[in-house]
């Protein structure tokens, strides 16, 4: 009998059969070999490559099949209405969409993607998804190691831009920096809340460590350094009394990026890159004037780039090189579905924000760290590269895992007693 799911419960400990769906949907979604199936490189999904699809769709079948044995997912939709407008926005997109087909295709993807990132969360305690997603890329760091070693020709890129960098089982050597970084943060919660086993987790974090930076992936180090920032100062927000510290945090940060804008030709001098962010700074210039021809709705989710009309031309022509999508979330939801579809994104982005500070400060858990660290690399993520609302993405299916599992959550059933250093753990009221 199916439950209405108010409190949406997880699955203490879920089932083998769970864990081997959600395992694959993390390591498919991590974009590892699908590069060297898709045209062009294309990691995101395989796309274009029928196998993959017929992989894809079978999937996310078998996905909602086992959510919705149990689960009304019609019920679940209806408690994260943002969600769910931003969701059917992209799939009317169609309407009026310069590539219908690609729109179908893509919009049925990523709500695909999306009912996953639901699986994980109402199927796992955060701590059994945690050591899944570790799980999945570790796996992909040991396979990366592995192709460097056996097929350097294949693993290592070459080119004037990225000669020597490594991108192990990826497509490219962000897709490497990100998934490393991404272990890097689950690893560093994981030993926090789990001491016995500190050794594993140190060892797994040096090792994405050491492939980031083989990556040469410039904005996944700079992720790094500004998320290594960010962690002394969660404690305060843990605290009664947290006005003030985020004040002084904010305005230090401020301050930090005021220096950085001032002498910015020296630090992008010591990362190797140019005034204009790697040719980005002529895309985000071109994408922009190509959305003021569609302001409000865009040009149909997912079908511009597979689009060749004028104004792709145009794109290509302006910054110089020839893009599969705008290199920034924002930029690039607005191009899809308009300002409506960025308004959506970006109340969607405040509300997982808001319940992960709200879950930081009101459960105990070492674990509770992981929504709102998540949240500040997804957001920084989203500057460079196109991370929200992206089909077949780890980076999507995890955001949504989060925002579900901290809808209205305490503690999390499975989670360790043990707790965060100098937490108070909120009082019960009266």
């Amino acid at each position: 009998m199916r439950t209405s799911e108010s409190s949406l419960p997880r699955s203490a400990e879920p089932s083998s059969w769970n864990s081997i769906i959600g395992w694959i949907v993390l390591f498919l979604s991590s974009g590892a070999f699908l590069g060297f199936v898709a045209p062009e490189g294309d990691s995101q999904s395989g796309s274009g490559n029928l196998v993959m699809q017929i992989v894809w769709a079978g999937l996310y079948l078998i996905v909602f099949l086992c959510l919705n044995a149990d689960r009304n997912l019609f019920s679940i939709f209806l408690q994260f209405k943002l969600l769910a407008a931003a969701l059917l926005l992209i799939l009317v997109s169609a309407f009026w969409s310069v590539d219908p087909g690609a729109t179908i295709r893509h919009g049925v993807a990523v709500v695909g993607s999306t009912i996953s990132g639901m699986f994980l969360a109402l199927k796992f305690s955060r701590l059994a998804l945690l050591r899944l997603v570790k799980s999945a890329l570790t796996t992909t760091a040991v396979l990366s190691l592995g192709m460097v070693l056996i097929l350097p020709r294949v693993a290592i890129m070459s080119g004037s831009d990225v000669d020597g960098a490594w991108r192990g089982v990826f497509a490219h050597k962000n897709g490497l920096g990100h998934m490393m970084l991404l272990l890097i943060l689950v690893s560093y919660v994981q030993r926090k809340s789990d001491a016995t086993r500190g050794l594993s987790y140190i060892v797994t974090a040096g090792l994405a460590l050491f492939l980031l930076l083989m990556s040469d992936s410039k904005s996944s180090v700079v992720l790094l350094v500004i998320v290594a920032g960010i962690v002394p100062f969660t404690r305060f927000l843990r605290r009664p009394r947290w006005l003030m510290p985020v004040l002084v945090t904010f305005s230090v940060a401020a301050l930090l990026m005021v220096l950085a804008i001032v002498n910015l030709d020296k630090i992008l001098d010591l990362l190797g890159r140019d005034v204009t962010l790697s040719r980005r700074i002529p895309l985000w210039i071109m994408v922009v004037l190509s959305i003021m021809q569609r302001p409000w709705l865009g040009f149909g989710y997912g079908a511009f780039w597979e689009n060749n009309n004028e104004l792709f031309d145009a794109i290509t022509r302006g910054a110089g090189w020839t893009a599969s999508h705008a290199h920034n979330g924002f930029l690039q939801i607005t191009l899809d579905v308009g300002l409506v579809g960025l308004v959506l994104a970006l109340a969607l982005l405040f509300q997982m924000v808001r319940q992960a500070i709200k879950e930081m400060r009101t459960s105990p858990s070492v674990t509770a760290l992981f929504p709102f660290l998540f949240a500040c690399v997804f957001f920084l993520c989203n500057l460079d590269e196109t991370m929200i609302l992206v089909y077949n993405s780890m980076f999507w299916v995890l955001f949504v895992a989060v925002l579900v599992s901290t809808k209205g959550q305490g503690d999390l059933r499975g989670d360790p007693v043990r707790t965060a250093v100098s937490v108070r753990p909120a009082e019960s009221p009266a």
